[in-house]
């Protein structure tokens, strides 16, 4: 288990040994998880964060009436931590077969009584992490504040292709997750995704995308 923890962000600076005695010291565990597996829903009330170590993990917000928007899309080495707001429950599911790593983040936050400069770099790693969980959610922002559907999909096809450096890349959402992700409706982002194909935006197969220089006798989108 150290040798997979060490890859982690989490424990980015600190040997074996170190972590070794983290993991004792702060009860971190690990949990192996099929596709379509809830890890953990807000109400078990833990103030427990999640690493994923392998495969990704969608984190989920359910309204009272059970509609469901995805908030984030966790892959390896990024972290989770569900702080659902106003009524609206946050859980975490696998969207594949996943290891993810669990840790008490009060049990870290807390001052350690060695003072021990591992406890140190961990906290820091922890705010990193946090820091990056918290573009992501900024990025998503950017998305939903475009004002039409085709906005909404040209931000996020955009960000993907600078994410991965390729006009041809794999989003890691199929349609309806892709729905719920922007907030719209499943059969109008479909209408839309053929329309700019039509038009020679972009070419799909499945959650596959090539993205295309516009030509000159093309309406800008």
């Amino acid at each position: 288990m150290i040798e997979i923890l060490q890859k982690s962000p989490l424990f980015e600076g600190l040997s074996g040994e170190e972590v070794g005695q983290l993991t004792a010291c702060l009860g971190i565990s690990m949990g192996t998880f099929g596709r379509g597996k809830t890890i953990t829903r807000q109400s078990a009330a833990k103030r427990e964060a999640g690493v994923v170590l392998s495969g990704q993990v969608l984190v989920v917000q359910e309204d009272f009436w059970g509609h469901e928007t995805i908030v984030s899309v966790c892959q390896p080495g990024q972290l989770f931590w569900l702080t659902g707001q106003g009524g609206h429950e946050q859980f975490a599911v696998t969207h594949t077969p996943c290891q993810v790593m669990f840790v008490d983040v009060t049990a870290i936050l807390l001052p350690c009584q060695r003072n021990c400069h591992y406890h140190r770099r961990l906290v820091s790693n922890l705010f990193e992490l946090a820091v990056i969980h918290n573009r992501d959610l900024m990025v998503k922002i950017t998305h939903l504040t475009k004002r039409t559907l085709r906005e909404k999909l040209l931000s996020y096809l955009s960000e993907q292709a600078e994410r991965q450096n390729s006009d041809s890349f794999d989003i890691p959402l199929n349609r309806q997750q892709l729905a719920n992700y922007l907030a719209v409706d499943r059969s109008a982002l479909s209408n839309q995704l053929c329309k700019m194909r039509d038009e020679g935006w972009l070419t799909f197969h499945k959650n596959h995308f090539t993205l295309h220089r516009p030509c000159p006798h093309h309406p800008a989108p």
